[in-house]
């Protein structure tokens, strides 16, 4: 697992306007507490052992304020003289609120996501690469088949499981939100990487959202790349401090394997397609 402290001084929060944002943040380690910290809800979790809690954002909260909502919470920890833990059955959801979108921007957003995820991984500990609660689409990538035979449309309905994947459509129908299920446990001291988490899943839709007007937009900007690398730094400039892999240049067609494979295939066939017809 690679250091994603950089990640933080390369997406800080933006004082900017922004979609609100919604926490999860689940700890172990035996968390007695009374009362709840300011802003924030305190539930129990029969996932998690030795006195486990989530910790739940009440209400959506401004992007700009995210860093002061994570400080309350920390105050309440010192406060409680509690010491909370992480394992592998703790988590942290992040809630992006896409209640202002449609569902193309949506699916959109998701599919960028995909392409994105196996660079993501790389800073992921191995636990989370195969937790059933955070199914990725770079590595459980049958929802490629059923978007093929749907000739490429309606994205969301080929994903099979939706509310556990590593970014889940699931709470667009009730919260209005997309939710960031990959992500680990943050302990407070590792909160300005979790910080620099958020902006880069932000930064991220904002350009799945904004740029891309079609499945086919986004394939040709990928595939048109000749390595993975140029690809990200068309979404967010230099990548230099935060890039990966290292050795021969991956290339859009043979990064992780199979899963880009069948796309850059798919993407191949429909053009010979639209050719014969």
């Amino acid at each position: 697992m690679l250091d994603s402290k950089k990640l933080y001084e390369r997406f800080p929060v933006r004082k900017t306007e922004g979609p609100k944002i919604g926490l999860e943040l689940e700890y172990e380690g035996g968390l007695l507490c009374e009362g709840h910290p300011r802003g924030w809800e305190v539930i129990g979790d029969g996932s998690l052992r030795n006195g486990g809690l989530e910790f739940v954002s009440r209400g959506p909260k401004e992007l700009s304020f995210v860093p002061t909502h994570l400080s309350n919470l920390i105050r309440f920890f010192k406060s409680q003289k509690l010491s909370p833990q992480k394992s592998i059955r703790t988590s942290t959801h992040v809630h992006i609120n896409v209640a202002d979108k449609t569902l193309e921007e949506i699916d959109q957003a998701i599919f960028l996501w995909a392409l994105v995820e196996p660079f993501v991984l790389e800073f992921m500990p191995e636990e989370r690469v195969g937790n059933p609660f955070a199914v990725l689409y770079s590595v459980d990538f049958s929802w490629v088949d059923r978007y093929l035979e749907s000739h490429r449309k309606d994205f969301s309905s080929c994903l099979g499981e939706r509310k556990y994947r590593s970014l889940s459509i699931e709470r667009t129908f009730d919260l209005g939100t997309l939710e960031a299920r990959i992500l680990p446990a943050f302990l407070p001291e590792e909160f300005e990487t979790l910080v620099g988490w958020i902006d880069f899943f932000v930064s991220l839709l904002r350009r799945g959202f904004e740029d891309y007007k079609t499945y086919e937009n986004l394939l040709d900007s990928f595939f048109d790349k000749d390595t993975y690398k140029q690809f990200f730094e068309e979404l967010f400039g230099e990548v230099k401090e935060i890039w990966p892999f290292t050795g021969e240049e991956l290339s859009p067609r043979n990064v992780n394997g199979s899963f880009l494979y069948l796309l850059a295939v798919a993407k191949d066939e429909g053009i010979n397609n639209e050719k014969d017809s």
